[in-house]
């Protein structure tokens, strides 16, 4: 992390602790946190709001400062843990990956030794926190990282609703081998798929392409370097739509992230606010092409 970008980090999470400070459920503090997202918003676009149909980003600020994110049923997928529980009772078990424990304590963190390796480690209360542990050594290594993760309150970094009063635990799940070598994000609204976002995993990149449910190419990409992926239609495709559609169906906006290869997928994990709401497209008229997509 640079040094402007560390301050910047500093100063919107002290900013975000003198919010909170405010009465909880007050006036103030209502109107106080929709002004903090409203200058990060301003900051990171160079531009207003706008309406909430007027595009996808003005979309997503919306739901992040409407009170949506608040819902108990978001914020209990917004755990990873119960969050591929929602998967299993949606679309029924088998679509996840697998999860090999889920740690609670320091000591269960110190004392976990698992079967096999490489393994991927995650805060099931956070987003952006994941390692990849290749031997017990490195494991090892890391443990007093996951102690500070059981400790870790991502809303005071963000202030987004659906990460208030999460339980703070580890979750452990295989990593998954060369053969899913595509990682994908299905952008849903109102429960029907809108757009499918498609990374090579192992690209170093992390260019990416965006396609209709059609699999017709938009051009554009949404947090990272844009990249038109050769990628054929998949044959599982009307398979993917149909499961997660199903997942989506409860919500006005759901982003369901999946792993694949030519012929098979499983989920991930589920988001509500992909980026924060503050991630920039790829071009300066890439959320115009996006948004036409979203929305229609």
């Amino acid at each position: 992390m640079n040094i402007a970008k560390a301050i910047r980090s500093t100063l919107s999470g002290c900013a975000v602790r003198l919010v909170c400070l405010l009465p909880e459920g007050s006036n103030v503090r209502a109107k106080t946190e929709f002004a903090y997202h409203w200058l990060c918003f301003v900051y990171r676009h160079h531009r207003l709001p706008g309406r909430r149909d007027s595009g996808f980003n003005a979309f997503l600020f919306s739901i992040k400062t409407d009170g949506t994110l608040a819902n108990p049923l978001r914020r209990r997928i917004t755990d990873k843990e119960f969050g591929k529980q929602y998967v299993d009772a949606t679309v029924g078990g088998g679509w996840t990956v697998d999860t090999l424990a889920v740690l609670k304590t320091p000591d269960e963190v110190s004392d976990f030794s698992a079967v096999a390796f490489p393994l991927v480690v995650k805060p099931t209360h956070s987003s952006g926190r994941v390692l990849v542990v290749h031997s017990e050594h490195e494991y090892r290594l890391m443990t007093a990282r996951l102690h500070r993760w059981l400790t870790h309150d991502y809303f005071l970094q963000t202030m987004e609703h659906n990460y208030v009063g999460l339980e703070k635990k580890i979750i452990v799940e295989p990593y998954l081998n060369a053969s899913l070598s595509l990682e994908g994000s299905i952008h849903c609204r109102a429960g029907r798929v809108k757009i499918i976002s498609m990374i090579d995993r192992f690209d170093t990149t992390k260019r990416r392409t965006s396609l209709n449910r059609q699999w017709q190419p938009l051009h554009v990409a949404l947090g990272q370097p844009y990249s038109q992926l050769e990628i054929e239609r998949p044959v599982f495709l009307d398979a993917l739509i149909e499961k997660t559609e199903a997942i989506s169906s409860a919500f006005s906006y759901l982003r369901v992230d999946f792993y694949a290869s030519a012929d098979r997928f499983v989920f991930g994990e589920l988001t509500n606010l992909p980026g924060g709401g503050l991630a920039r497209f790829s071009s300066k008229d890439g959320e115009r092409r996006f948004s036409h997509t979203f929305f229609g």
